[in-house]
């Protein structure tokens, strides 16, 4: 764990717990907005350790956290920071229903039975049939016989759970695999009202044996046509007027077109805070999405603000070999989730990330991504 304050009594009002598997860009918001942050995540970098008072590290478990270990986590915490407020990231947000048990913090966030409906696959499929929303075949009973499907684990996130062959966890789900650009929509919404912020492109690599779709990145702001706007914004209110979905979360899709026709696939809903979150914060000065999600979750309407169309870019930065962080590495200014020094990091897990903004690249934000992670490998080599 590691600390900048340690209190001795209890605190009443502005504490923020966030349990993420990567907690860091959600506690720079956070801590922007002047709440006073608790990480807890799998990896406890310097940016991360920095922007917040503490930072537990649970080392994750084949991409999960360990129950036991998050128990003890949360149990401590709950005895000095009874009433703060606890916000989940990626790789928690399936956790909402025993992180309530184990701390009884109320969450920010959709409550339990919206989140398990959105979640189930059966009850969401079953709702896009009713919306009339259009997604890959879905098949919960056995391997399907022709090539071309993937398995789906359901508590999984970044494409990890995502495999070509089975996987012996009964709560996947094979889905057929739908060739085309992977798009989301990062949005916010109080429960009636939606402002959609952005569409993005998704960055996958197949570097990983046997998982083909490892999310890597994002793009906010992508450029699209009008059928994507159009039915984006069908999408989003139809499944918002269902589910009565509060704060930020995203849609994530796939766009697929043919000669002869075109199409906006939905694979899930996201009812978190997604990573994309923070390109929209940087080409948005004022815009603080942490805190206007937390707002709405506890009954604020939404207030109109501007966006910017600019765009701005992320790539996460995997080892290729197993590496140890030199005490005299420098950063560049454009690294983000920077390890510690002496961190030992294996071949396959995130190094750091690395940003890029419209004003440096143009309009190859991906190229230049690029040669910063190629440059970032050559520096911790």
């Amino acid at each position: 764990m590691h600390s900048k304050l340690l209190a001795n009594t209890f605190i009443k009002n502005n504490y923020l717990i966030i349990i993420s598997h990567s907690a860091r860009a959600l506690s720079e918001s956070a801590s922007r907005a002047g709440w006073k942050v608790i990480c807890v995540d799998g990896f406890a970098d310097t940016d991360t350790i920095e922007s917040s008072i503490e930072c537990w590290c649970l080392p994750l478990k084949a991409g999960v956290f360990v129950i036991s270990h998050l128990k003890t986590c949360l149990s401590r915490l709950r005895e000095r920071y009874p009433q703060a407020k606890v916000i989940l990231g990626a790789g928690a947000e399936h956790l909402a229903c025993d992180i309530e048990k184990i701390s009884g913090w109320a969450l920010c966030a959709n409550n339990l039975k919206v989140t398990t409906r959105i979640r189930d696959p059966r009850t969401f499929f079953d709702a896009l049939d009713t919306l009339e929303i259009v997604y890959p075949d879905v098949n919960f009973k056995s391997a399907p016989e022709s090539r071309g499907w993937l398995y789906k684990l359901t508590d999984s996130c970044g494409g990890m759970g995502v495999s070509r062959t089975y996987v012996d966890d009964t709560s996947g789900y094979w889905q057929q695999e739908v060739p085309g650009q992977a798009v989301s929509a990062l949005c916010i919404s109080d429960g009636q009202d939606v402002t959609c912020l952005g569409i993005n492109q998704q960055y996958s690599t197949s570097d990983f044996e046997g998982y083909p779709y490892v999310y890597q990145g994002a793009l906010a702001n992508v450029e699209t046509n009008e059928f994507i706007k159009e039915k984006t914004t069908s999408y989003i209110a139809k499944l918002i007027n269902y589910f009565n979905i509060k704060g930020v979360f995203s849609l994530d899709m796939i766009y697929s077109e043919s000669t002869t026709q075109e199409a906006l696939y939905v694979l899930e809903v996201n009812p978190r805070i997604s990573a994309s979150f923070e390109l929209y914060e940087r080409i948005n000065p004022g815009l603080n999405l942490v805190d206007a999600h937390i707002r709405v979750c506890e009954g604020e309407r939404l207030c109109e603000f501007e966006l910017s169309q600019t765009r701005s870019a992320y790539l996460i930065v995997y080892a290729k070999d197993d590496y140890m962080i030199s005490e005299q590495l420098v950063w560049p200014a454009w690294v983000k989730d920077k390890p510690e020094a002496l961190r030992k990091i294996s071949r396959h897990e995130p190094v750091c990330s690395v940003y890029a903004d419209e004003e440096e690249a143009g309009d190859d934000l991906y190229s230049l991504l690029q040669r910063r992670a190629d440059e970032v490998i050559s520096l911790i080599n």
